[in-house]
């Protein structure tokens, strides 16, 4: 009810007959056209379809059914009574289709029945052709075509319901290799029938490597034995089946299970010694390795190569002639997994004769040699901002990377007022190509003591290899950023490990960079740029008489000069505390630091009091207190400044012990030239 509807109804049940697409008898017959194709449908089990046609005398017709959702057809050809049967078929058309062919004896009316087999229903197409393609094989076991051993046959499956038989005598005990060579045919299917033609013994889709087939079988009882060719899914066109007899003597096995092994590397002689003979060799491949895995031809005219995976079935990689030229064969492959390994070595088409295999391996061997921070756009490489020779000349001689482990000092950053523009690194045993792959290297940028949370640093704006320009004549890749991308930062760089480079670990170091940074008067832990490096530049002047060396510290532009440039450009970018570059200790391998370098020691509910910290300061130093007034009250005047901000991230003993340090050696410094 809907609701609380209530009420009395009456249900009625009527027989509602089927449609039904074609008639089920030669009097209800539908009429089909000759060369086109009829649709219909068995609608249930047992529903039979007939059609009608008119046939001329002596003239061949080809029936097909063509299956859609019909798994499985019968089909059957009545005489012209419509009761006498003629012909009839399950599946001679493949893939469980049906297909007659028969010539009408005398000219009339003759009726064709199409059914499901079994329980089988659904839509299927049903073509009638007076056009028979002249068959080359027969399309049963009565019609095959003799086929001998070792003597291949050429076949052509002519349209998507043709089917090629051949039959051949197999010797109890011996073992064959029954195999498809693809011409046009696109794919193939192979079946291995007993002798009664019936009992399916193999099959195979594709085996015999791409889309061809290929079954190996050892005959249980001497006799003949049929072999069905078929295009897979419709596939049509040429193609050649042989069948070959394993028994002759083989130097090398034909299948995983006798594969020769070889060693990490080397080379074998092998011997294609019949038409369709392989030989299969298994070695130890190591992850991440480079192997060069080629043929070099003897008396063998063509070969080809297989790389087959560690279950022995799976092919990873296939070659027919060595991409370089001739007929050789060659594969480059880098495995990404260790394991036993296949290789399968066979002459293309019917070619016979002897070879040599060759494997070689690179293992990851490339070694990084040089990390180099160089100031390019310089006077040093030229002027030149493109990357090039001249930028060896530019290389800071005075600074080094700064590894895994290892705590940073002046000599891991620069002062160029361009900030970190060029990166070398020196790489011998290179595994890359020319064209150097961006993905192979990673950059970050950052001044925490995490480099794990650094974001990705701005991509190069080119890298550049140079053969043989590294040191000890090792492979130089320059990297060039433009001028103020990394300024007063970190920049990591990570060289990736893996086949691509040849290197087993990821190389990892840093360059910094503080502008207008001396390197002196530095407390531990940051660099700050003030005014003792700009007291250093007044006394370090130099001219076009008198240039700077590259590794003067003054020079902040790197032309050559100290001049009032520089002045400027320490001037401009004075650093304190919070704003300098941090001398950050580098993770070792593992787990980055967690723990920032100035992280709070106290909270500041819990900080001592000023007068209090600053004696136990000096207390802790093992100094006195400063007698000079103008020195004490510079340091107190920082100490009250840091400890009063919004800043809780640096501990007051060490904002004290800068304030102090810092203000005693500006008190040694000329006070005419700190007030300019």
């Amino acid at each position: 009810n809907f609701f609380s509807d209530t009420g009395s109804y009456d249900v009625e049940v009527s027989d509602v007959p089927l449609v039904d697409d074609h008639g089920n008898s030669a009097n209800s017959a539908t009429a089909a056209a000759v060369n086109a194709e009829t649709l219909g449908e068995i609608n249930y089990a047992g529903d039979p379809d007939w059609f009608s046609f008119v046939a001329v005398a002596d003239t061949s017709y080809t029936f097909s059914t063509i299956l859609s959702t019909l798994d499985d057809s019968l089909l059957a050809l009545y005489d012209v009574d419509g009761s006498s049967l003629i012909d009839e078929d399950d599946d001679g058309g493949g893939n469980l289709a049906s297909r007659i062919i028969w010539t009408a004896p005398t000219a009339g009316t003759y009726y064709l029945v199409v059914n499901g087999f079994g329980s089988n229903a659904g839509r299927y197409g049903l073509k009638i052709s007076d056009v028979v393609t002249p068959d080359d094989h027969g399309d049963r076991a009565q019609d095959a075509t003799p086929l001998a051993i070792n003597a291949p046959i050429a076949g052509e499956i002519g349209d998507a319901v043709d089917v090629d038989w051949f039959a051949f005598e197999a010797a109890a005990g011996t073992t064959y290799t029954i195999a498809t060579s693809l011409d046009t045919l696109g794919d193939s299917f192979l079946t291995l029938y007993d002798p009664d033609g019936v009992i399916v013994i193999s099959d195979d889709d594709d085996g015999g490597g791409g889309l061809a087939s290929r079954i190996v079988w050892t005959a249980a009882d001497s006799g003949t034995y049929f072999v069905e060719v078929s295009g897979f899914s419709e596939s049509i066109g040429s193609y050649e089946l042989s069948v070959r007899d394993r028994t002759v003597p083989d130097d090398h096995g034909g299948n995983a299970q006798t594969a020769t092994p070889l060693g990490a590397s080397g080379t074998i002689a092998g011997d294609i010694g019949i038409p369709g003979d392989e030989d299969w060799f298994s070695f130890q491949a190591i992850a991440g390795a480079r192997y060069v895995i080629r043929t070099e031809l003897v008396t063998l005219s063509d070969s080809v190569l297989t790389l087959i995976g560690r279950n022995g079935q799976a092919e990873l990689v296939f070659n027919d002639d060595d991409p370089d030229g001739g007929l050789e064969s060659r594969i480059d492959w880098s495995a990404t997994r260790s394991g036993t390994f296949f290789l399968n070595v066979g002459g293309f088409s019917d070619a016979t004769g002897t070879y040599r295999l060759h494997l070689s391996v690179r293992q990851l061997d490339a070694e990084v040699v040089g990390r180099h921070v160089f100031y390019n756009g310089s006077s040093f490489d030229g002027d030149d901002p493109d990357a090039g020779r001249s930028d060896d000349a530019s290389i800071a001689t005075d600074k080094t990377a700064l590894l895994r482990g290892q705590t940073a000092s002046f000599a891991n950053y620069t002062s160029f007022v361009g900030g970190i523009n060029g990166v070398m690194i020196d790489v011998a045993g290179w595994h890359g190509t020319d064209d150097v792959d961006p993905a192979l290297f990673e950059f970050r940028t950052g001044n925490t003591a995490d480099p794990s949370i650094w974001p990705l640093a701005a991509s190069p704006i080119s890298i550049t290899l140079r053969r043989g320009a590294g040191a000890a004549g090792s492979d130089r890749i320059t990297f060039i950023w433009p001028d103020g991308a990394l300024v007063n930062t970190w920049l990591q760089v990570t060289v990736k490990a893996g086949p691509e480079t040849g290197l087993l670990f990821d190389d990892l170091f840093y360059f910094g960079n503080a502008v207008g940074d001396t390197g002196q008067g530095n407390p531990a832990g940051v660099v700050l740029v003030d005014g003792i490096d700009r007291a250093g530049l007044r006394s370090n002047l130099r001219d076009v008489d008198q240039p700077a060396a590259i590794v003067n510290v003054y020079d902040f532009n790197r032309d050559g000069l100290v001049d009032s440039t520089d002045r400027t450009i320490v001037r401009d970018n004075v650093r304190h505390f919070l704003s300098g570059l941090k001398l950050i200790t580098a993770p070792a391998a593992g787990p980055a630091a967690s723990a920032e370098p100035f992280a709070l020691v106290r909270s500041r509910q819990s900080a001592p009091s000023q007068e209090n910290a600053r004696t136990d300061f000096f207390e802790r130093l093992g100094r006195t207190e400063p007698s000079d007034r103008s020195t004490r009250r510079t340091a107190q005047r920082r100490i009250d400044r840091r400890a009063s901000s919004e800043v809780p991230d640096v501990p007051l003993s060490r904002l004290q012990s800068a304030a102090v340090d810092r203000a005693l050696a500006e008190r040694s410094v000329s006070r005419s030239f700190l007030l300019r």
